[in-house]
């Protein structure tokens, strides 16, 4: 797969087969988006930088409505470029925030970001 470079703000994305390509951010985030949502439940592996700087690695998995109490999200996770999943280590819900992805393997596939771009 090879995609051309943009400009602007871009992230340097990497598959495991070693090809980099410069993408927008806002592509970025949805296609780790839809990765997310395509994982069906599966496990998947996150590194990913908190609001506080340091880094968080976390096992997890979407669709657990373990816990759920009825009520709604008070934002737009989507909107914000977060993902909701669920940490199997601390059993509770986190958030992903896609922008400070580091990496992430997900259904076979290895997606790193090697230029953060804050």
């Amino acid at each position: 797969m090879h995609l051309p470079s943009y400009e602007g703000s871009v992230t340097n994305f990497k598959y495991t087969t070693m090809n980099k390509v410069m993408i927008p951010q806002d592509v970025w985030c949805e296609r780790l988006q839809s990765e997310i949502d395509n994982s069906n439940g599966r496990f998947f592996s996150v590194t990913f930088i908190k609001k506080d700087g340091t880094t968080r690695k976390m096992v997890c998995r979407t669709g657990v409505t373990k816990g759920l109490q009825g009520g709604e999200l008070k934002y737009d996770a989507r909107a914000r470029k977060n993902a909701i999943v669920w940490d199997t280590k601390v059993k509770g819900y986190r958030t992903i925030p896609l922008k400070r992805l580091i990496d992430m393997r997900i259904n076979g596939t290895e997606f790193t970001n090697t230029l953060l771009p804050f």
